[in-house]
């Protein structure tokens, strides 16, 4: 009986040793369990973050579109009109030019007619004192022969006149009148003496002197139009320059936002990826949990083996990433160069 007891002693002590070796056993198993459902809260809570920045991006980027859509109908638009007011103002501009072409053609023409004009005049006082001298001294029967051939003189100058522009026919026309005027008060010379001769000719030289004056006023006249087409010019020059500055701050602006939109595109891709990477962890954690995951070697060195050889195949990715990205071998730079930053963090999470 003595022995049976002491049997059920030595047992129960056993029992009760391997009772509270399982109990430590079953704490490390809970600890280690608790450790590892904090862990999965943690990623469940940044999955969702994730998730509430993902559609934060896309809203951004649904919004980024509409604006380009937008600022790419308006630049559209604005090229046109550009476009037209700039074809509209060459064509003014080139009409100005012609225009001003004309009133400088017209104006030398002008000023031509005028120099000849006054040489006449000149002329004219020559022979005005060359016949008061002539009547002085000569027998007034040969003063008329003379005031004869200054009216053949007269008519061959009306000739000459008849080629000047629309500018001088006028004063030619008037011109022409008294110097008939003057050829028939000529003709009556004989009988109303020398001082009527002398008369008539004061008036045609005042009448020279009047339609001179006029037309320096008219070149003045034109003067005045020229200046008025170059201040219209300068000005249709910088409203042209003002155009052209304006769309090139529109194309300026344009790549700004094409620029924008791909870094949010990139920044996009990369935190899809960066979610994938979580939820695939997420689920093998559940599956480690659960009991479910397979490892991929058999024993802690083929698994590390594994892990250098998914290491190595990362770091060759990484650096044809960065080889294309310093190479600037594609368009889509941003895109590679989050790339390249995702990778280098991910190379840094596991070493």
């Amino acid at each position: 009986m003595t022995k049976t007891s002491l049997e059920i002693t030595d047992e129960t002590q056993s029992l009760k040793m391997k009772q509270t070796v399982l109990s430590r056993k079953k704490l490390v198993v809970n600890n280690t369990f608790e450790s590892e459902e904090k862990e999965i809260c943690e990623h469940n809570r940044n999955i969702k973050q994730l998730q509430n920045d993902m559609i934060k991006i896309n809203i951004l980027l649904s919004k980024q579109t509409n604006i380009h859509g937008k600022l790419e109908e308006a630049n559209l638009e604005l090229e046109q009109e550009f476009r037209f007011k700039l074809k509209q103002a060459e064509l003014k501009s080139i009409q100005m030019e012609h225009v001003l072409d004309g009133l400088k053609n017209e104006k030398s023409q002008a000023l031509t007619g005028l120099i000849e004009a006054e040489r006449q005049m000149m002329l004219w006082e020559k022979k005005i004192q060359l016949a008061k001298e002539t009547q002085a001294a000569l027998d007034p029967n040969v003063g008329a022969t003379e005031i004869r051939e200054m009216g053949l003189e007269i008519h061959r100058m009306k000739l000459r006149y008849s080629s000047m522009l629309k500018l001088q026919e006028k004063m030619i026309g008037e011109m022409e009148k008294s110097v008939y005027r003057r050829e028939s008060i000529s003709s009556r010379g004989q009988a109303k003496g020398k001082g009527s001769v002398q008369i008539s000719l004061q008036k045609a030289i005042a009448e020279l002197t009047k339609k001179i004056k006029q037309t320096i006023q008219d070149v003045e006249d034109c003067h005045q139009d020229i200046q008025m087409l170059n201040r219209s010019k300068d000005t249709m020059q910088r409203q042209i320059d003002e155009a052209n500055e304006s769309s090139h701050m529109l194309v300026e602006r344009e790549g700004q936002l094409k620029n924008q939109i791909e870094e949010e595109s990139a920044t996009k891709i990369v935190l899809s990826s960066e979610t994938l990477i979580q939820q695939r962890q997420y689920r093998r954690y559940q599956d480690l949990r659960d009991g479910k995951y397979t490892f991929v070697g058999q024993n802690e060195m083929a698994r590390a083996v594994e892990g250098t050889k998914a290491i190595e195949k990362l770091g060759k990715i990484k650096r044809m990433i960065s080889n294309i990205h310093q190479d600037g071998m594609v368009e889509a730079k941003p895109l590679v160069s989050k790339l390249d930053d995702f990778l280098t963090k991910q190379l840094e999470t596991f070493q």
